[in-house]
């Protein structure tokens, strides 16, 4: 699903207040051609988590976790989060990995009832040539995006 939810999880959240759009993605990707992994999203509310928050819950949270994983490794976490102890992430976190496992089987009873096979992808690597191009274009900006605090998603996200 991390091909799915990266780029799904803003379209769904947008119009409408009480959608859940990562769950709603997470249970819609095993029956599509993508390959997908389990995932559960995240925030926490006065120091209460709450497990696939809703927008406007997301909107009171100090925490926005998206949590994907396997039955037994984590395989891709999205944090955004204010002045929250790494002791409160690591609890966050093993809650969301206990809460996605439990979605794994009924992902995968819907993926065989679909009937899609899974697409296999080539992976394709670039030349060294391009990849200095690449890097010397880009290094700089990208450089200052991790340097300058204005750029995090917290205030961005005050700013919107």
């Amino acid at each position: 699903m991390a091909l799915v939810s990266g780029t799904s999880r803003p379209l769904l959240s947008r119009p409408a207040g009480t959608a859940r759009p990562h769950l709603a993605v997470s249970s819609s990707s095993p029956a599509s051609s993508i390959r997908f992994c389990r995932g559960a999203g995240g925030g926490r509310i006065n120091g209460t988590f709450v497990l696939n928050p809703t927008v406007d819950e997301l909107g009171l949270s100090d925490l926005n976790l998206v949590y994907e994983c396997s039955r037994d490794k984590t395989l891709m976490i999205d944090v955004q989060a204010c002045e929250i102890t790494e002791r409160d992430l690591q609890a966050g976190m093993k809650l969301a990995h206990s809460e996605a496992i439990k979605c794994i089987d009924p992902q995968i009873r819907l993926a065989k009832r679909a009937g899609k096979e899974k697409k296999e992808y080539k992976i394709s690597l670039i030349s060294d040539t391009s990849y200095e191009k690449i890097r010397t274009f880009s290094e700089a900006p990208i450089e200052e995006v991790f340097t300058d605090s204005s750029y995090g998603k917290v205030i961005r996200k005050k700013n919107n």
